[in-house]
């Protein structure tokens, strides 16, 4: 009897090592997250610039806010090089020094962030944070289409899960960059019923003799209806893009066509 209660003693204590060792192990892991939480690797001058979102009416609704890096060399701005997750705290930080400079009749903005950064159990706290700063304006989330399909069966169960939970805020989210290819469109069906609006890259929907749509728009359209899901036409650059979503009475529109990114500067300032 005493060997039995001193196996069981032992047992008990190796689970509790192994157990305070995970929690440490889960503490460090997340307290070190590149992207997240630290600024290490960060150290270039970076800002969000705005392209504007427009409505039917040609009316600005909102800015989708891009992150840009000044390249010190050519004092002018660029894409970002060599960064994937910027951390939620510099994003907020950058929110917050912009938001003086956004016109009165701006309702929303857009920003975008990665799967890493959205499945991160302090994205809750980053959501309430900057909603708090918006000062009354809607704060729209999107995520990447091609990061999306290329979920495993794990971090698909836990971004639904997690996307249920953000629009139970009255957070719409989006889904950028959708294509015409049929396996887009099978692997984002799943995902309609959690998100509010799809945003198609314009150029994919071109037929031409090197390019084949699998999934024509009016099919897009007719799945996105079905979820009660808005839709966005992202990247048009010509007139004739712009007439597609005119026939299609797709609300709204974004891209070189109508402006490009640039620095939100009120006209007061």
């Amino acid at each position: 009897m005493t060997e039995l209660a001193i196996l069981l003693l032992r047992i008990f204590v190796a689970f509790t090592v192994l157990a305070f060792g995970a929690c440490v192990g889960a503490w460090w892991y997340y307290r070190t997250k590149r992207g997240i939480d630290l600024d290490a690797g960060f150290e270039g001058q970076y800002d969000y610039h705005g392209q504007a979102i427009y409505n039917q009416q040609g009316e600005i609704e909102g800015y989708e806010l891009l992150l840009r890096e000044l390249d010190s060399a050519t004092g002018e701005w660029r894409l970002p090089a060599h960064v994937l997750d910027f951390p939620l705290l510099r994003i907020v930080a950058e929110i917050q020094r912009l938001v003086p400079h956004l016109e009165d009749n701006v309702e929303f903005i857009t920003i975008n962030l990665t799967l890493k950064q959205i499945l991160d159990f302090r994205s809750d706290q980053f959501i309430t944070w900057t909603q708090s700063i918006l000062a009354g304006r809607r704060l729209e989330i999107e995520l990447d289409a091609l990061e999306i399909i290329g979920c495993n069966f794990i971090q698909r169960w836990r971004l639904k899960k997690r996307l249920r939970a953000i629009t139970a805020r009255n957070i719409p989210i989006v889904i950028e960059g959708v294509d015409s290819t049929r396996l887009m469109y099978r692997r984002l069906l799943p995902f309609l019923e959690r998100v509010t609006h799809v945003k198609f890259v314009a150029n994919a929907f071109n037929k031409s003799a090197t390019h084949w749509i699998e999934v024509t728009l009016g099919e897009w359209q007719l799945a996105t209806q079905k979820a009660q899901v808005g839709m966005i036409l992202g990247k048009i650059e010509r007139l004739c893009q712009e007439q597609l979503a005119d026939q299609l009475h797709i609300p709204y529109r974004q891209g070189y066509l109508y402006a490009r990114p640039e620095k939100i500067e009120r006209e007061d300032h």
